[in-house]
């Protein structure tokens, strides 16, 4: 049963895991979920189901005990409007794995099939031109080297500008639409986006936000999405070490957002 195989892989990856049951009437369109969750004795990961049937559906693709990284893969049906009939069937990757200090799940763009083609595959592609004109490929997996600096799912890339200090904000959070602890930068400068209003994974426009009720307001935050975004100085987070940017660094997040599973992720600063 591949349920009992995603447990083995999950062990080999030095990870414990528990199997949960999920409500068949659970928001969103995904029949399972994985998260990483905490006890006395640590970290482990959560992974629930609505349905004992759809672990059939999960495929373990590669396993890196030495990296403790494992890589599914998870077929989806996509049904036609009337629910009736299967037209398609999507094949998702999830990559589950320890990175400095805590284990994480991300979702993986593309049809990859090995760990460190996952890894290649959720970095942007500024990141990967960075490492090959200023450094080397085969330190493509550090999270420091010449081409840039990883702190969690955000790269930080070096560049050259020259600052106006009027512009520069301080002590400025990043984070992706749908929630998550933010990550804290010293220095921050902006350019383009759109101003948006968000509250928890909701988020609307400013015309939206024009129209609500005043007393509901206050319930709303106003964030800039998609902007080019450069950072310097300490870049903090509580489940990672901080970094230090000793110079400007365009701000780019991990690709998640280009897979069919978190299609609906936004850059918010």
């Amino acid at each position: 049963m591949n349920k009992d195989l995603i447990k083995r892989g999950i062990e080999k990856i030095g990870a414990n895991v528990v199997f949960t049951n999920l409500s068949p009437f659970r928001r969103g369109e995904l029949d399972f979920d994985i998260d990483v969750v905490s006890d006395k004795k640590g970290s482990f990961f959560s992974f629930g189901v609505i349905d004992e049937s759809i672990f059939d559906g999960f495929t373990v693709l590669d396993i890196n005990p030495k990296d403790r990284h494992l890589l599914l893969m998870k077929k989806r049906p996509v049904l036609s409007r009337d629910g009736k009939n299967v037209v398609d069937v999507l094949k998702d990757r999830l990559l589950l794995g320890h990175d400095e200090r805590d284990w994480f799940c991300a979702a993986v763009p593309g049809n990859v099939s090995t760990v460190q083609q996952a890894k290649d595959s959720l970095r942007p592609d500024v990141a990967t031109k960075s490492i090959k004109k200023r450094g080397k490929l085969k330190n493509r997996n550090k999270r420091r080297n010449k081409g840039f600096i990883r702190q969690g799912e955000w790269f930080f890339i070096p560049v050259d500008l020259d600052i106006d200090d009027s512009i520069i904000h301080t002590n400025e959070p990043i984070v992706r639409q749908g929630g998550g602890k933010p990550h804290i930068v010293e220095e921050i400068v902006r350019s383009g986006g759109k101003s948006v209003y968000v509250n928890g994974d909701r988020k609307i426009t400013t015309i939206e936000y024009d129209k609500l009720p005043t007393s509901s307001k206050f319930m709303w935050s106003q964030r800039v999405e998609d902007a080019k975004v450069y950072g310097r100085g300490a870049v903090r987070h509580p489940d990672h070490k901080t970094i230090m940017l000793n110079k400007w660094h365009e701000i780019v997040p991990n690709t998640e957002d280009k897979t069919t599973i978190r299609s609906n992720l936004s850059f918010l600063d």
